[in-house]
C-alpha cells in the first residue's frame, strides 16, 4: 500500500511539473516588466476582466508566432518573438484572451496530463478551439483578430502541442477550420 501511495505521489508530481518543463523545452525566460508594455497591459486587463490573477508573461525565441499557456506555479502565457514582432494589437489581445480562457478553465490538467504521458496521452488531451475560442471571441468582442491570429500562427508539435494557441497533431479542428468557424460568428 506504501509503495502504491508514493508512486501515486510521483505520478502527481510529475504531472504538476509539466507547466515548468514546457517553459523550459520552449526556451522560455519571464519578460521584464516594461519590456512589452502592450502585452502586460492586455494580459492584466483581460485577466481582471475574467476575475483571474494575471499570468506570469515569458518570452520564447522564435520567429514562427504562437503562444503558450501553462500552470507553473501559477499562470503562466509564453509568446513568441515572432507573435510580439507581427502581430497587432487586437490580434495579440486575441491570443491572450485565449490563453486566460484555457487556463481560467482548468483544462490545463487534462493538457499537463496529456504532456506528461507523451504520445500516449494524445486520447486525454483537451480539444483545441471550439469552445475555447468562441469563449475567447467573446471576450475580445472580435472574432475576426482571434481568426486571423490562428491562420498567421505557426504550428509548434511534439509533446507540447496541447499547450500551444496553435499544436501541429493537437486535438481538434485544424487551423483553417478554427479560422473559418470563427469568421462565421
Amino acid at each position: 500500500l506504501g509503495a502504491l501511495v508514493a508512486y501515486a505521489l510521483a505520478a502527481a508530481a510529475w504531472v504538476a511539473l509539466q507547466g515548468r518543463v514546457a517553459l523550459r523545452a520552449a526556451g522560455a525566460v519571464p519578460l521584464p516588466a516594461g519590456a512589452a508594455p502592450r502585452l502586460e497591459n492586455v494580459a492584466a486587463g483581460l485577466a481582471a476582466d475574467l476575475g483571474a490573477p494575471a499570468p506570469r508573461l515569458y518570452r520564447a525565441p522564435g520567429a514562427g508566432a504562437n503562444a503558450l499557456s501553462c500552470w507553473a506555479g501559477g499562470p503562466a502565457l509564453v509568446v513568441t518573438d515572432g507573435l510580439l514582432e507581427r502581430y497587432t494589437r487586437t490580434e495579440i489581445e486575441a491570443v491572450v484572451a485565449h490563453c486566460l480562457v484555457r487556463l481560467e478553465r482548468r483544462r490545463q490538467r487534462r493538457a499537463a496530463l496529456a504532456t506528461a504521458l507523451g504520445r500516449a496521452g494524445r486520447a486525454v488531451a483537451p480539444v483545441t478551439g471550439g469552445e475555447d475560442d468562441g469563449r475567447a471571441a467573446a471576450l475580445t468582442r472580435y472574432p475576426p483578430a482571434l481568426a486571423v491570429a490562428i491562420a498567421k500562427a505557426e504550428p509548434r508539435g511534439g509533446r507540447f502541442a496541447p499547450l500551444w494557441l496553435v499544436g501541429d497533431g493537437a486535438r481538434g479542428p485544424s487551423p483553417a477550420a478554427r479560422a473559418d468557424a470563427l469568421e462565421d460568428l
